[in-house]
């Protein structure tokens, strides 16, 4: 080949480089000469091994894309695909060649020759990490975001495991994407328990991560909750976050955190050995946690903040970002030293479809929550604090209501605290926890074991429990050290406890209800006299219940329902079954519970009627205290007076033998005698079962009547009688439907004695009548 000459070249040494690629655009065919010494190369595109290499490579101005094998020398091969641009891009995923062509073939000193990183997809390999569980990849991992953010790419995390200490990403207004392709993120020993922060973008997506704090040996002892910092933190995202499958381990705080962040949704994700939350979400509304899983490291001096957090924020009455509507579901939490999930400032939460076991503190916490509230088929055994938990230290008092169904707990105790600072003593033990107005529990099973079953140390009201059991506990079931009203427990079941099952402690229930509900093996004291020695204790003042249809199954005889002796109100205990062991008090009240033979003031008096007493009673007939006689026993039966129409069966008695009821003995007393062949019983010793019926010859609540038949002489008087009568009592006088009073009605009021009852003529003469009476103290 004949030999071609440059006269260009003949002053190379004085020619500058932008100079010689303008004389000579590299294309294809033979080599160009070039300057002797020059190691600058001339290709026309294609592979390069390493970053540097195009870098120190002039490429074709035809070419408009190269591949480059890896980020450096020591770097793992990890192959990137570069473009051909028209300016220096503004991410970190650039190379410039030594050329300075464009993409259309012109040159551009100030802008030629520049590549940008390009595809769907870019790791962290090819931005320079080692990957290696040995060198800091920050700077890799950081670089790799701002690069992807520049193209419009999703960042993949490929296997290998990649040291972070904080690095800070600014997504500036675009979308993020990140996906776990097996390898980890991990926090470095000594470095920050961040592992990165993503700002300020419009979506955010992390799926399929595994991250992996690092803080195993190292963490410093702790014994208050706090809202630290997370392993991957998210902030400032306008539109949503969505993290899926993601998993984490020995996260010092928070596994993901996300702040002042709507629509965040957490589906799949995992952390196990943790000392924090899976998922924290501060000022965020539309939050959705659901199919999760959480398990803990316990840790005596550090134990750990909540599973799962929500919460307004900042966190205060007044916060900037509210946090609304969020749901819980489909989870499970196990080996807890703290709390499943906490609501602090939520609005309209959901909590639903989880399990969780060996928890020391609390499965669901609210602190400050309004608006609406669900929760339904929750599991929580093996528990050392307040199962469902209403505080108030953060915020305030919660307000709204709430929808608890499906709810199983047991297995409280202080083993489970793993070295709080807690004891049984101070109300740590409970299931339900300071309940807030206008709640709503049904078709729920607490077992309490060593603690309370539900404790009320806030004056609350408008709250209803139906469907449900309360059992097993080694104190009071349900107890109240405030004041409470309008409670409501329907078909409930208290059972096997050391303590009363309801009981108020220097409180009172005002507006208590307990309907169609079942006490069995509760505690109670025989003759009691405290809310201690009861089954029931309807409070100190004004309690205005409504007992009706219960069944009390007393394994011996004791205090069914006390109410105390200041009380000022009433109510009604009607229709309740009474099943007792021997004979004996199947309910003890108070003074105003039913005060002699009378009902008493309107304000005081509590209408009894229709219960049955039931119960192997000892009728030793033919031997009354050692002495011949007519065989009797006296029964107690609450409400009993000479009004009342009761009627006695007795269950297996000797042929011959019966029962019978004698005359009123006394108030809450009715006597039962044995008759043999229509005699009383002699020298005949037994004992049965016999069921008491009462029927209150009663009219409208809150009434009392008596029947009187007037006598037929000329004054047509009779007296009826109400030993508590007071001059300040009102009463109202009827006509038996059936009868033929001709005349009038006259009553005068008798302190202390009751209501003297005349019947006269239109003038106002006595007159006789033989017609049947009521009285009625109104």
């Amino acid at each position: 080949m004949a030999s071609k000459t440059y006269p260009q070249l003949q002053a190379a040494t004085e020619i500058a480089d932008t100079d010689l690629l303008a004389i000579y655009p590299i294309s294809t065919g033979p080599l160009k000469k070039v300057p002797a010494g020059d190691v600058r190369s001339y290709v026309g595109g294609g592979a390069f091994g390493t970053w540097d290499a195009v870098e120190a490579a002039v490429v074709s101005a035809g070419s408009q894309s190269i591949t480059v094998n890896a980020f450096s020398a020591t770097t793992d091969k990890s192959p990137a695909t570069f473009v051909r641009v028209t300016s220096e891009p503004t991410h970190p995923g650039k190379i410039r060649s030594l050329d300075r062509f464009l993409p259309d073939g012109s040159t551009s000193p100030a802008n030629g020759g520049w590549w940008s990183i390009s595809g769907e997809e870019i790791n962290f390999y090819q931005l320079g990490a080692m990957g290696d569980d040995a060198t800091d990849d920050t700077v890799a991992i950081q670089n790799t975001f701002l690069a992807a953010l520049g193209i419009g790419a999703t960042v993949g995390m490929p296997a290998g495991t990649f040291l972070s200490n904080n690095a800070a990403v600014t997504a500036t207004g675009l979308p993020v994407r990140w996906f776990g392709r097996g390898g980890t993120i991990k926090g470095m020993a000594g470095g920050s328990p961040i592992l990165i922060t993503l700002t300020g973008g419009t979506t955010c997506e992390i799926n399929g991560l595994s991250i992996d704090g690092n803080y195993l040996n190292t963490l410093p002892g702790n014994t208050s909750l706090n809202f630290g910092d997370a392993a991957i933190q998210i902030y400032d995202f306008t539109e949503s976050v969505l993290s899926l499958n993601n998993s984490a381990v020995r996260t010092k705080y928070h596994a993901i955190k996300t702040l002042r962040c709507d629509n965040v949704t957490s589906r799949g994700d995992r952390v196990k050995d943790f000392y924090a939350s899976l998922f924290t979400v501060y000022g965020g509304d539309n939050c959705v946690v659901e199919d999760w899983y959480a398990e803990g490291m316990l840790n005596t001096t550090y134990y750990g903040n909540h599973i799962i957090n929500m919460a307004c924020w900042p966190i205060s009455a007044t916060p900037t970002n509210t946090n609304k509507n969020a749901v819980i579901r489909n989870g499970q939490i196990y080996n807890c030293a703290n709390t499943g999930a906490q609501f602090t400032g939520s609005e309209n939460t959901t909590f639903t479809n989880v399990v969780a076991d060996l928890l020391g503190w609390c499965t669901v916490k609210w602190d400050g929550a309004t608006g609406v509230h669900t929760v339904d088929q929750v599991k929580s055994t093996r528990n050392g604090g307040r199962m469902f938990y209403w505080d108030g230290a953060a915020i305030g008092e919660s307000t709204g209501s709430w929808v608890i169904t499906n709810v199983q707990m047991s297995d409280f105790s202080v083993a489970y605290q793993f070295g709080r600072p807690l004891d049984s003593g101070a109300g740590n033990l409970v299931g339900f926890y300071n309940p807030p107005e206008n709640s709503l529990f049904s078709s729920f099973d607490v077992t309490a074991d060593e603690g309370t079953a539900m404790l009320f140390p806030g004056v609350r009201a408008n709250i209803s429990f139906t469907d449900g059991r309360f059992r097993d506990g080694d104190n009071y079931l349900v107890t109240a050290t405030a004041d409470l009203s309008n409670i409501t427990f329907t078909n409930v079941t208290f059972e096997n406890s050391a303590k009363s099952a309801l009981t108020a402690l220097g409180a009172r229930y005002t507006g208590i209800t307990l309907r169609g509900c079942h006490f069995t093996n509760v505690s109670h004291t025989p003759g009691g006299s405290s809310p201690d020695q009861a089954m029931v204790a309807v409070g100190d003042t004004n309690p205005l219940f409504v007992i009706e249809d219960n069944v009390f199954d007393m394994s011996s005889t004791g205090v069914t329902v006390y109410q105390s002796s200041v009380s000022t109100g009433g109510g009604i205990y009607a229709n309740n079954r009474h099943v007792i062991g021997i004979v004996g008090e199947a309910v003890r009240v108070g003074a105003n519970w039913h005060a002699s033979t009378s009902y008493g003031r309107t304000t005081d008096r509590t209408r009894v009627e229709g219960n049955t007493y039931e119960g192997s009673f000892a009728l030793n007939w033919g031997n009354v205290a050692g002495g011949g006689g007519t065989a009797f026993v006296d029964v107690t039966c609450p409400g009993i007076n000479q009004y009342d129409k009761v009627t006695a069966v007795a269950d297996s008695l000797p042929a011959n033998v019966s029962i019978t009821l004698a005359a009123y003995q006394a108030a809450n007393t009715l006597r039962i005698t044995v008759v043999n062949a229509g005699v009383p019983a002699v020298d005949v010793a037994s004992t049965t079962r016999v069921r008491v019926f009462q029927q209150v010859a009663s009219r409208g609540p809150h009434v009392k009547g008596g029947v009187v038949t007037l006598g037929s002489v000329g004054t047509g008087g009779a007296t009826f009688s109400f030993p508590a009568m007071l001059a300040s009592d009102r009463f109202r006088l009827n006509r038996d439907v059936a009868g033929g009073t001709r005349g009038y009605l006259q009553g005068t009021r008798v302190v202390g004695t009751g209501v003297n009852v005349l019947a006269t003529d239109s003038a106002g003469v006595a007159v006789a009548e033989t017609s049947t009476v009521w009285v009625e103290i109104v």
